[in-house]
């Protein structure tokens, strides 16, 4: 190894100038770096401050840890904020829906309307009931008893009713007219908007928006039990409901419909559409059921659920 000491005395100062410089810069790039990732840090925590403040100033995006118990009290779902829901006891993202609907001009008009809210359940409703009080510009016009809409729907019996009443003040107790029909009422799933739907006890905007979505995939409904293939549609709701014109659906062609058609209907898969469009390719058209069955793209129930909808 070369020693140092035989370099001229110039190079050696002019190496450790290098090594001076060198070790400077390390230290300011490092005290650079160190001061750079505390503002970063400070100021991630301040904006994660800032968006949970407007976040609960706006009524959504409470967290339920952040929020103490509050006893339950009197309050409108009108003008509520979910920081109180919450508290109550009810689900961040369920209190954030229930503001999101009165974001879009809804109202609750009776404390059984909460019901409507997407996501919102008896028991919720079962907890809150005796305190829901709906603000004089937001009711109904009044009747005589309390409603009895929830209890039929419910099957409550008389010591659940009695229990209810106890808990509310006597103006809580009025009844209001409600648009649901009072009487058995058959609905023509496949002809009525979201109005007449939600005339139905048990179904609301989102339920009658569903059914309306799912009924142009389909064509059409060609019995009333397919509306059970939409989760939020229980058994209960079928009574209600009937399919005048079965026959009036849409078809779809099962040898001419493009790709795009064929796989936007909810009882084609994307792989069958996609064997279907190649045995056309390979073979050329499909003369009937019989046909259909043989070529082993769809099952024996693909195809009857397929029967209302196909032509050839």
């Amino acid at each position: 190894m070369l020693n140092f000491t035989h370099y001229p005395k110039s190079d050696r100062r002019a190496v450790l100038v290098l090594v001076v410089v060198a070790v400077l810069l390390v230290v300011v790039l490092l005290v650079v770096d160190i001061v750079q990732t505390g503002k970063l840090a400070e100021a991630q925590k301040t904006n994660k401050t800032e968006v949970k403040e407007q976040g609960e100033n706006k009524g959504y995006g409470v967290k339920k840890k952040d929020i103490a118990h509050i006893p339950l009290h009197e309050f409108d779902p009108n003008t509520v904020d979910s920081a109180t829901l919450v508290g109550f006891g009810i689900a961040p993202w369920k209190a954030k829906v229930l503001v999101n609907y009165r974001n879009k001009g809804k109202r609750f008009t009776t404390p059984e309307s909460i019901l409507d809210t997407y996501g919102w359940d008896k028991e919720d409703f079962d907890m809150l009931r005796p305190y829901i009080r709906i603000g004089e510009a937001y009711r109904r016009q009044r009747q005589e008893y309390p409603r009895e809409r929830y209890y039929e729907r419910d099957s409550r019996n008389a010591d659940d009713r009695r229990d209810y009443e106890r808990g509310m003040s006597d103006s809580a107790k009025t009844k209001y007219v409600s648009a649901k029909f009072k009487t058995l009422t058959k609905v023509d799933i496949n002809t009525a908007d979201s109005a007449t739907l939600c005339s139905v006890p048990g179904v609301g905007q989102y339920i009658s928006s569903a059914i309306i979505r799912y009924r142009g995939r389909l064509g059409g409904f060609a019995s009333v039990e397919q509306t059970l293939d939409i989760k939020q549609v229980s058994p209960e709701l079928l009574e209600w409901f009937k399919v005048e014109r079965p026959n009036d659906i849409k078809k779809i062609n099962i040898n001419k419909d493009s790709f795009q058609k064929l796989n936007s209907h909810p009882y084609i898969s994307y792989e069958q559409t996609r064997d279907l469009l190649m045995y056309r390719r390979l073979y050329g058209r499909i003369e009937d059921e019989a046909q259909l069955m043989k070529v082993n793209i769809f099952s024996t129930e693909d195809v009857e659920r397929l029967r209302p909808y196909l032509e050839y």
